[in-house]
């Protein structure tokens, strides 16, 4: 989702895959105009997951990855089922709680941040299912 998240370490560009370095340059990180449209083309926006065939959820996740309007400062919080398989699969921060309380964490986590970072607006998702 971020760029300054997923970059490619030069080090290492010879060995990559062509679809990792693919994802690094076409994606719509940092396109203040990114949004639902992109979500047939946009490699970022959960394209490989491992739920199963055909699952709903996964349009779900897409539709939250395109809407999220500053990524590299969004936290998601997810509980334990289906969210956490498919969130490795992200370039976001990512915190996984146990059932029924991501909410909980979710709002202790908004706190702290509201204390530790003042002048910065740090956004937190909670997602459950």
């Amino acid at each position: 989702m971020s760029f300054n998240i997923y970059k490619v370490n030069e080090e290492l560009r010879d060995f990559m895959p062509p679809e990792v370095l693919e994802l690094e340059e076409k994606a719509t990180w940092g396109n203040p105009k990114r949004g639902v449209m992109d979500l047939p083309y946009a490699k970022e926006l959960l394209e490989e997951h491992s739920l199963c065939a055909g699952c709903p959820e996964s349009d779900a996740f897409r539709y939250i990855l395109a809407s999220l309007p500053n990524p590299e400062d969004t936290i998601i919080v997810n509980s334990t089922g289906c969210t956490s398989l498919v969130f490795p699969h992200i370039a976001l921060h990512t915190v996984h709680s146990l059932f029924g309380n991501q909410n909980a964490v979710a709002s202790g986590i908004k706190r702290v941040l509201e204390y530790r970072f003042p002048d910065k607006v740090k956004d937190v998702v909670g997602v459950s299912g």
